[in-house]
């Protein structure tokens, strides 16, 4: 699978936003290149998008989706988000989901037709409609407690019996002074290790990868 960050006529299976920011990217890059090989893409496109205002964060980065669905015909939609987003009621709970719900129907008017848990707490496909418009939302919650640092900081762990906090400027001081880049050290992973450190991830891109 490819990620791209413009469409030139290519076919894409999904397309991609985030309530983080562009620096999913680094992690989607060398991850999709694990999942079906070159035959498929998916688009993260560079922000901001024609007629869509610059990136809000959180959940709040859904306001547009409406518009997205219905200006770019999208059928598949994969939404990542930080888990340090949500309330501490809903961590605590694990129903982080039910606020995205709730925001979907009450703040964008989107239809809710079903749900399905791919893998508690961490992803999620929820089949949705704009007017007769019908999509899928793949939800992604990265971080095991709060953010996508604890994942990379495990993966470093895993692939290079390494130790280092959770905190995005440690993480890029290790890999400066190892040598070895971010995107590398992704592609030089077994799947198994990816598995384990990008559960959500892992775990939408295996959902594509069957469409």
């Amino acid at each position: 699978m490819r990620l791209i960050r413009e469409i030139r006529g290519q076919q894409v299976v999904a397309f991609v936003f985030t309530g983080d920011g562009q620096t999913e990217a680094n992690n989607l890059l060398p991850l999709c290149e694990r999942f079906d090989g070159e035959i498929k893409a998916i688009w993260f496109p560079k922000s901001p998008l024609p007629g869509i205002r610059s990136r809000a964060s959180g959940l709040h980065a859904l306001l547009p989706l409406r518009l997205l669905v219905t200006k770019f015909e999208l059928d598949r939609v994969l939404f990542i988000l930080d888990r340090e987003h949500f309330k501490e009621s809903s961590r605590r709970k694990s129903q982080e989901i039910n606020e995205v719900l709730q925001f979907l129907k009450n703040r964008i008017n989107i239809i809710i037709v079903s749900i399905e848990e791919l893998m508690p707490s961490y992803a999620f496909i929820i089949n949705c409609s704009v007017g007769n418009k019908g999509f899928e939302l793949c939800l992604a919650i990265r971080g095991t407690s709060l953010h996508a640092e604890e994942e990379r900081s495990r993966l470093i762990q895993l692939r290079l019996e390494s130790s280092v906090e959770p905190d995005d400027r440690r993480i890029a001081r290790f890999f400066r002074e190892s040598g070895m880049d971010e995107i590398e050290c992704i592609r030089g992973a077994s799947l198994n290790h990816l598995n384990k450190a990008f559960p959500s991830l892992c775990c939408a891109l295996k959902w594509l990868e069957a469409r």
